[in-house]
């Protein structure tokens, strides 16, 4: 036959034969013990993951604000290469300032450089020489007549070399 087991009046376990097993109820006590210290630890645990990820997400914030910023200057200094910027430092510093004062587009703060502070870029229109602050070499004349009218007219040695060496081939 099969043995049963009943419930005792004092909570223990009546095994088949009619005793009372003190034992079981020990063991039993031991694994609400059990259960109740990997709670405690599991909230420890669970504390310490959201600090983790609290964490984290600030992180992530962080970095992304960074890249945010990151790609505007990139934007920036596209946009004012593209321009014809001739200081680049002294124009990003200027964009820079404005895009933090007012807040506005990069393509706007760009376009009221250009209009405001022409100096900073090169002009439309081609110049007559070049400069050290253009970046533009000076035209090269090719005509013999052309550098000898300079020479005569000017007098300078320099004018006066460039012809005697263009004449000797």
């Amino acid at each position: 036959m099969q043995g049963f087991e009943e419930i005792a009046a004092s909570g223990g376990v009546i095994g088949s034969d009619g005793e009372d097993t003190g034992e079981s109820r020990v063991e039993a006590s031991d694994q609400i013990d059990g259960v109740g210290a990997e709670l405690e630890t599991d909230d420890g645990r669970v504390e310490e993951l959201e600090a983790a990820l609290a964490a984290a997400v600030e992180t992530i914030a962080e970095l992304e604000k960074q890249l945010a910023q990151a790609e505007q200057a990139q934007d920036l200094e596209r946009l004012l290469i593209e321009a014809g910027v001739v200081d680049i430092e002294t124009a990003t510093l200027l964009a820079q300032q404005r895009l933090n004062d007012a807040g506005a587009s990069v393509e706007g703060v760009v376009s009221d450089l250009v209009s405001s502070k022409s100096f900073l870029f090169r002009s439309k229109k081609a110049s007559a020489s070049g400069s050290a602050v253009s970046g533009d070499p000076a035209p090269v004349r090719d005509s013999l007549s052309e550098l000898a009218d300079e020479a005569r007219q000017t007098g300078d040695r320099r004018a006066v070399l460039r012809y005697l060496r263009r004449r000797r081939g």
